[in-house]
């Protein structure tokens, strides 16, 4: 995965990986690679789900932080969380770099650094998924 995050709707992530299961077992489907390549998309898809459902009361209150300062003020800074090197923070709040690893393994932010020398990341629909899913 890479470190740019996914767009995908955490809340569809089982109905897909569940259609691609019943295209996988259609026989009509003679493709053995087409086959290969949708099971291993179903895999990730399954992935992604447990990582999102997996991260801790801190990392949910983190993706909750940025979510709250984005609605307050789209598109302002105080939302994006800013690593360099091993430090990271959310506007003055320093964040542990595992924390933000998280993150993107649950696919809940987006790189938003365009060849930036710092890593800037901004909550995407995923991230907001996952905190409607754990009712926050």
């Amino acid at each position: 995965m890479n470190r740019e995050g996914c767009r995908w709707d955490a809340m569809t992530l089982t109905e897909l990986a569940d259609a691609l299961g019943d295209l996988i077992c259609d026989e009509d489907l003679d493709d053995e690679k087409l086959r290969d390549r949708m099971s291993v998309a179903a895999s990730n898809l399954r992935l992604i789900r447990f990582f999102g459902e997996s991260l801790t009361r801190r990392q949910l209150n983190v993706l909750a932080l940025m979510r709250d300062r984005e609605e307050a003020d789209p598109g302002c800074d105080e939302a994006e969380l800013v690593r360099e090197c091993c430090d990271a923070y959310l506007d003055d709040t320093r964040i542990a770099s595992r924390t933000v690893d998280a993150l993107l393994r649950a696919c809940a932010i987006s790189d938003e650094s365009s060849g930036l020398p710092v890593e800037r990341y901004r909550i995407n629909e995923t991230g907001r998924a996952i905190l409607k899913r754990a009712g926050r």
